[in-house]
Order: structure tokens, then C-alpha cells, then sequence
């Protein structure tokens, strides 16, 4: 009899080929990822000074993770530089702003943008 409560084992998210549902997932939970590092309000309030004062460092946190792996590194970078592309154009001016800078530090982080780790925007 098996165990009706155990999970199968996680199996890796191909990001290099999304079905449509599953890349509208990722691009909304990137989306919030980005605007929710830029700021300590749970409600993700973006106060004024977010626009000037950006957190790379929290950004980088997140993607330096995936460094180690190889694969996920490939598939994140893929998605990031592709599937994200245009992601603003539905957002407000801050947001736009802020998801903007985020796709900028996750693609230099994952090695995309050809920037150094820490290198300032």
C-alpha cells in the first residue's frame, strides 16, 4: 500500500520550454520577486524613494543561488533574457521602473548581461 500523503520527487522546471500557463506563472511570480525585493512593505507599497534607491543586493541574493547549477543557470538565463522581455509594458510607471532593473541584475547575476557580479546600474 503506498502512502497516499508522499509527494513524488520534485522533478526540474524545463524553462527553456514552458507550456503558455506555466510561463504566465513564472512571469507574474518573477515579476513580484523583483518588485517585492524593492520593498520592506508587505502590501509591496512602493514608496517614492524606491525609484532612486534600488536594492541590487537583493536581487542578487535570489539568483546567486542558482549559480551551482548548471542547468537551472541555462534555463533561468534563458527565461530572463526571452521570456521576460517585454514584461513591463503592463505595469505602472514604478513598476515597470523596478521589474525593469531586476530582469537587468538577475541576467548579469546569471551571467547573461556579460556584467560582473556587483557591478552597479
Amino acid at each position: 500500500m503506498s502512502n497516499l500523503y508522499a509527494s513524488p520527487s520534485p522533478q526540474p522546471v524545463p524553462f527553456v520550454r514552458l507550456q503558455p500557463q506555466t510561463a504566465a506563472f513564472f512571469q507574474t511570480f518573477f515579476s513580484a520577486l523583483f518588485l517585492s525585493s524593492q520593498t520592506a512593505s508587505p502590501a509591496l507599497v512602493l514608496i517614492s524613494s524606491t525609484t532612486t534607491k534600488r536594492d541590487q543586493a537583493a536581487v542578487e541574493k535570489v539568483f546567486v543561488k542558482a549559480l551551482p547549477f548548471p542547468g537551472l543557470v541555462r534555463g533561468l538565463s534563458k527565461f530572463v533574457e526571452d521570456d521576460l522581455e517585454g514584461l513591463e509594458a503592463g505595469l505602472g510607471d514604478k513598476e515597470a521602473k523596478l521589474v525593469k532593473f531586476g530582469r537587468k541584475v538577475a541576467g548579469a547575476t546569471l551571467g547573461v548581461g556579460g556584467m560582473e557580479l556587483g557591478e552597479r546600474f
